[in-house]
């Protein structure tokens, strides 16, 4: 509850200083309405490369200079992975890829548009807010 009352005490990133009023308050967390990012898919990876990011990666790891080749492998690797990719842990990846001419800022931008969500206070916090618990950790 400590980080539920510490919460309250400040102010919600869009809507400012919360309500006194419980049930407004809970409502304020809980609105998906701060932009945040989610891992990406094998399945959103697969389509997005198939819009020709990926041959573009697959020729740059044949023929391009060495920096280039181990940027692309990397990529290349992460691809293959089926993991989900998080785009901010690998940004540096991604703007190496840009910087190198392999994928253009366009296609960096669709990547980025493929993992945006919309998520509430609570969820970026990892809480589950009702009126009751905002009472509580208001006493």
């Amino acid at each position: 509850m400590t980080a539920l009352a510490e919460e309250l005490r400040g102010a919600h990133p869009v809507t400012g200083t919360y309500s006194d009023d419980a049930t407004t308050a809970a409502e304020q967390l809980n609105a998906e309405n701060i932009a945040s990012q989610r891992p990406l898919t094998n399945g959103d990876l697969m389509a997005w490369g198939a819009l020709g990011p990926r041959a573009n990666i697959q020729d740059s790891a044949d023929t391009g200079t060495r920096q280039v080749r181990a940027i692309s492998l990397s990529a290349l690797d992460l691809l293959r992975s089926g993991e989900p990719l998080d785009l901010t842990k690998y940004s540096g990846l991604i703007a190496a890829l840009i910087g190198a001419g392999v994928i253009t800022q366009a296609e960096s931008d669709q990547l980025t548009a493929l993992s945006a969500i919309t998520i509430s206070r609570a969820q970026q916090l990892g809480l589950t807010v009702t009126p009751g618990e905002v009472e509580r950790a208001r006493a």
